[in-house]
């Protein structure tokens, strides 16, 4: 999956569909999904917060995402699960400013239909700067969560 980042081309969305497959019969663990994760919204990114591999008007990281939430989204609503799954949805949402904006209508619902599903109680913030709010709240929790990881 991580070669698939330097070329954004659909069949990763197939390679995304078959890793949250693995999660869902207990192939791999969390941690893997998780990294997963991590490494499509960020793969490539700038110190400046561009990214030359991940253009504002690519879609398919998004898409990738959502893919692996659908997938095996629904095992991460409660516990420490659902903690590393809020942080992540956090960094999504501050992932999401970088594009173009608004958001595709296609991409937009694929989004909202997704988070709704597998979590009900989730904040979507209207700007960056409140993102980075949320994220400069929970930052001291960061590093002992991201030791279980």
């Amino acid at each position: 999956m991580r070669i698939g980042m330097e070329i954004n081309q659909p069949q990763r969305i197939s390679e995304a569909k078959l890793l949250g497959e693995l999660y869902n019969y207990r192939m791999i663990e969390s941690n893997s999904i998780f990294n997963s994760l991590y490494l499509v919204i960020s793969f490539g990114a700038l110190p400046d917060g561009t990214n030359p591999i991940d253009q504002p008007a690519d879609m398919i990281r998004n898409r990738i995402v959502i893919t692996i939430l659908e997938t095996c989204g629904q095992y991460f609503e409660k516990g420490s699960l659902k903690k590393k799954c809020d942080i992540f949805l956090l960094f999504f949402q501050k992932y999401l400013f970088t594009k173009v904006q608004p958001l595709p209508i296609d991409v937009e619902y694929s989004i909202q239909d997704t988070l709704e599903s597998i979590l009900l109680n989730i904040t979507m913030y209207p700007s960056v700067a409140e993102v980075d709010l949320a994220i400069a709240e929970i930052s001291p929790q960061l590093k002992n969560l991201l030791g279980t990881w």
